[in-house]
């Protein structure tokens, strides 16, 4: 009956060293996710900071891609214009030509 109770209270007490170790652990990845969280809410403090110096140099507009985009689309229209410009150019040259040998 002695033995039984010893084991018993050796159960117990891994028992009570086990809990103590999960505590532990708990409590160190309590320090951990506090430790994260706090390093989150910097860097999302940090990402408003750098957003907001983004709207300002770019004066609201955030969407730098299709602004570029629509800037080479306006480049691509202005070389074409050019082109069909120096055609009528050209073009307008020779009617001259023609007009002053009539």
């Amino acid at each position: 009956s002695t033995s039984v109770m010893s084991r018993s209270d050796k159960d117990w007490q891994a028992l009570a060293h086990e809990n103590e170790a999960c505590q532990r652990k708990l409590q160190s990845k309590h320090q951990a996710l506090k430790i994260l969280t706090d390093e989150l809410k910097a860097c999302s403090k940090e990402k408003n900071h750098y957003r907001n110096l983004l709207i300002q140099a770019t004066g609201g507009r955030l969407d730098i891609e299709e602004e570029y985009k629509k800037t080479e689309e306006m480049r691509a229209l202005v070389d074409s214009l050019q082109r069909e410009n120096e055609i009528l150019l050209s073009q307008l040259k020779e009617v001259k030509a023609h007009c002053i040998e009539l």
